[in-house]
């Protein structure tokens, strides 16, 4: 039925009865409602999709700005079309269509659907590059909204999740005293408490904590502070067989080891011995090897570490990570960095001595 209606023109009549009567509420419902059961069908989306179409539904929106349920077909509707049609994208990146869609999120913070349908928006137009992060307003807002949305939801895994995934984007392009306001690593770490079997949820916050920390030196004091070390070191002994919770753990551990009261945190928590373990669990994972030879080299420049990193069988697991990886050059090269990090004591000009089989391994793979 939706496709003889898409090929006798239909999809097309439905999109201009909206054009031609934008004040009628109960033909854009009724509209809408079509439409909805029609996006079902990629060559309905299509038609639905275009500009004159995107246009006819985002004018529907702001003319019933105050209806929930046109909202929510609206919105799963757009949703839909972002998430089909690359080539839409361009069209809904304008900027007052995504303000409109942020306006719909703060009109109806209790609808999850509204939530999550304008986060799977605006994650497409980050994911794709599409949406002006550079505009700070827009930023903030935006930033602010989803921060409520996840507030507001706290049990909704899909909101939390869509949301998060957003903010992480955001932050990446955008200046960092906008997160700072709005108390984000502050969220996203009690998320991670909050559902700690979810691993996605956590993925997600982890990675917003990493785009937080990365060039930001206050932020990392204030993750810090708020208990995200610590968090951090939880999520990857829940989730020791997750190679993505290890690769963003270990990511975010090594951004934040910048500091050297941080280097001691992760120290005092248990987080090197969680570190070591992840190599030991995923050998043959590159991403993981890197960020946790990475974390452990930061967190070697503190002295007191340093015996730690031994005593917890670091050596061995980066002679173990040499021997499996010895045709990968930049994890060789990550291994001689973290093995010197460890044996070398700047202070005494010492050395760590090494067993036979441990050198062996560094002497092969440098042949």
């Amino acid at each position: 039925m939706a496709v003889s209606i898409t090929s006798s023109g239909g999809t097309s009549c439905i999109i201009e009865a909206m054009a031609t009567f934008p004040t009628s509420m109960a033909l854009q419902y009724d509209a809408c409602t079509a439409l909805l059961n029609l996006i079902l069908q990629k060559e309905n989306l299509v038609t639905i999709g275009s500009k004159h179409g995107i246009n006819t539904i985002i004018n529907c929106l702001c003319q019933f700005s105050t209806n929930v349920h046109i909202g929510e077909k609206v919105c799963i509707i757009v949703a839909a079309i972002s998430s089909a049609l690359p080539q839409a994208l361009f069209v809904l990146s304008n900027h007052a269509i995504v303000n409109h869609l942020v306006d719909c999120m703060y009109q109806f913070p209790q609808s999850g659907t509204i939530q999550i349908a304008c986060s799977e928006v605006l994650l497409n137009l980050s994911v794709n590059n599409f949406f002006g992060f550079e505009n700070i307003y827009l930023g903030r807002k935006g930033i602010d909204r989803l921060c409520t949305a996840m507030t507001q939801h706290p049990d909704n895994s899909m909101v939390l999740e869509k949301a998060s995934l957003v903010i992480g984007k955001i932050i990446s392009a955008a200046q960092s005293n906008i997160m700072v306001d709005n108390s984000v690593g502050k969220q996203m770490i009690e998320f991670m408490g909050r559902h700690q079997s979810d691993v996605n949820i956590q993925v997600c916050s982890i990675s917003v904590l990493f785009a937080l920390s990365l060039n930001d030196r206050n932020n990392k004091a204030v993750i810090a502070g708020l208990g995200g070390i610590s968090a951090i070191i939880s999520t990857m002994q829940t989730h020791l067989h997750s190679p993505l919770i290890q690769e963003k753990g270990c990511q975010v551990l090594w951004s934040l080891c910048v500091l050297e009261t941080n280097q001691v945190a992760v120290g005092e928590y248990g987080g090197i011995q969680v570190i070591v373990n992840s190599m030991k669990e995923h050998l043959a994972v590159v991403e993981v090897q890197t960020e946790a030879l990475g974390a452990l080299k930061a967190l070697a420049a503190l002295i007191s570490n340093k015996d730690m990193i031994i005593n917890c069988g670091g050596i061995d697991s980066i002679v173990e990570t040499m021997l499996v990886h010895f045709e990968n050059e930049k994890i060789i090269q990550s291994c001689f960095g973290t093995l010197s990090n460890i044996s070398v004591n700047p202070y005494t000009n010492r050395v760590k001595v090494i067993s036979r089989a441990e050198l062996n391994a560094v002497v092969d793979s440098m042949g």
